[in-house]
């Protein structure tokens, strides 16, 4: 079985933009994790920014963000390991099936409380889609993927065009606007089926704010929010994504659907499938970098 450090490599979860994503297994603590692989920036302090910027990552804390737990670097390379939720990312439920309001309502104020928590660490996220949304087992959503924050501050055309915002098309700092504006991108997508700003000149209707609007059946109050979100100018999207939590709340607790009913819907989510080939180490992680991470680990 392949380590990395004191990890043991189970198998690939998946692939995210800067490598892969492994199941692994930590003998000390008895206890699975994720271990997700970054390439560091070539210049001394930039890496430097990117490995600061990974430990206030790590000072989240919220149920609705996965722990860091270690993290391990050496050279250029830097791998995270992180709380293993056993589920499927959201992005596989909606390819697979159309949600009711009340489990895209559930699903968003989530995401929201999870912005919250990061925005109040002073940290943007900076590519929220479906893709970095897991849902776990128990039918609640958790963000991740907050390390891209550390790619955005570097490159920022590592931003996805799933998240693209106005600011990001106009070549402006992100900001915690930036996130709410995303967040109604994928509030919009969780209600309809489709991404707002789909199809050719999404750039063009994205830095003007326009898009298909959301009518009934579904409540005013709730197509009025979806609209503030995407509004192009910062300034009128709602102030704070607690406050755009607490509106999604009030918002399904109109719909008066409880939550094993949500946990119901997505059960189907979570059929997960084995991969025939053995698992396989990073490639930029190679021999002499897993021997210096043995020796290198740094603990948060």
């Amino acid at each position: 079985m392949a380590r990395v450090g004191p990890y043991r490599v189970i198998r690939a979860l998946g692939r995210g933009g800067e490598g892969a994503v492994l199941l692994a297994f930590d003998p000390r603590l008895q206890r699975h994790v994720a271990l997700k692989h970054h390439r560091l920036p070539a210049a001394r302090l930039a890496r430097r920014r990117a490995l600061q910027e990974a430990r206030r990552c790590a000072a989240i804390d919220h149920a609705r963000v996965p722990r860091v737990y270690d993290l391990l670097a050496t050279g250029r390379e830097l791998l995270l390991v992180l709380q293993y939720v056993p589920g499927c990312d959201l992005e596989t439920v909606l390819q697979r099936r159309r949600l009711s309001p009340a489990t895209a309502l559930s699903l968003a104020a989530d995401v929201a409380a999870a912005l919250a928590a990061a925005h109040r660490q002073g940290i943007v996220h900076g590519d929220l889609k479906a893709g970095n949304v897991l849902i776990g087992e128990d039918g609640r959503a958790l963000l991740t993927d907050f390390g891209v924050a550390v790619a955005v501050a570097e490159k920022p055309a590592a931003v996805s065009a799933a998240a693209w915002t106005p600011e990001h098309l106009r070549g402006e700092g992100l900001n915690a606007r930036s996130d709410l504006f995303a967040l109604g991108r994928l509030l919009y997508r969780l209600l309809s089926g489709f991404d707002p700003f789909a199809g050719e000149g999404a750039e063009a209707r994205i830095l003007r704010g326009e898009f298909p609007p959301l009518g009934p059946p579904l409540p005013a109050a709730l197509t009025d929010l979806v609209s503030a979100l995407l509004a192009a100018d910062p300034s009128a999207r709602p102030a704070t994504a607690g406050v755009v939590r607490r509106q999604l709340r009030a918002l399904a607790r109109e719909l008066g659907v409880p939550g094993h009913s949500v946990a119901r819907e997505l059960a189907d989510a979570f059929q997960r499938s084995e991969l025939a080939e053995p698992p396989r180490l990073p490639a930029a992680l190679g021999a002499a970098s897993r021997r210096r991470a043995r020796r290198e680990a740094v603990g948060l």
